[in-house]
């Protein structure tokens, strides 16, 4: 793979830490959800925690910010990941301010899985509801996040090797 047919969007091995990166659970609107970002042994971010559905929550969240980056050059969203199993929600966001996010899913099995969702089929959503807008533009991007909430309390814990956005 060259430089023009992939572009990495965070490596935790060669940043060392999560800093960079807000937690946002459900307790926004009064709900119990917890999670945690950390670096395991092997240098992968660890995104785990417990979704709870107690005073109306449901939800646990993970999201990276960052100065809008060109990405017409790319189809889909790549991840390295290896997670309870479940579903798993991806978003980004083209502007930080715009309401929407663009939502695509992928279920986790247990083992280490390639992960690939194209960019023209994330669909637009807006807390938790889809919008009567056009799928992701794919012009440009300022957020990536993801996001557990399955309408159930869990228990997750999703190891993530790599994020990149590729042709």
């Amino acid at each position: 793979m060259n430089a023009q047919s992939s572009f990495t969007l965070y490596d935790f091995k060669a940043h060392g830490d999560t800093s960079d990166w807000l937690i946002i659970n459900d307790g926004v609107m009064g709900g119990r959800s917890r999670s945690s970002l950390e670096i395991n042994k092997e240098g992968y971010g660890e995104f785990c925690g417990h979704v709870s559905l107690a005073n109306n929550g449901g939800f646990a969240s993970v999201r990276l910010r960052f100065a809008p980056i060109a990405v017409s050059a790319y189809s889909v969203l790549y991840l390295k990941v290896k997670g309870t199993p479940g579903r798993y929600q991806v978003r980004c966001r083209s502007e930080i301010n715009e309401p929407q996010s663009y939502v695509a899913w992928f279920e986790a099995d247990g083992t280490w899985q390639d992960v690939i969702l194209s960019l023209d089929k994330m669909s637009p959503v807006y807390r938790g509801r889809q919008l009567d807008l056009p799928d992701y533009p794919g012009q440009q991007m300022a957020e990536f996040g993801i996001l557990v909430g399955n309408k159930k309390e869990q228990d997750f814990c999703l190891e993530i090797a790599a994020i990149r956005l590729e042709e």
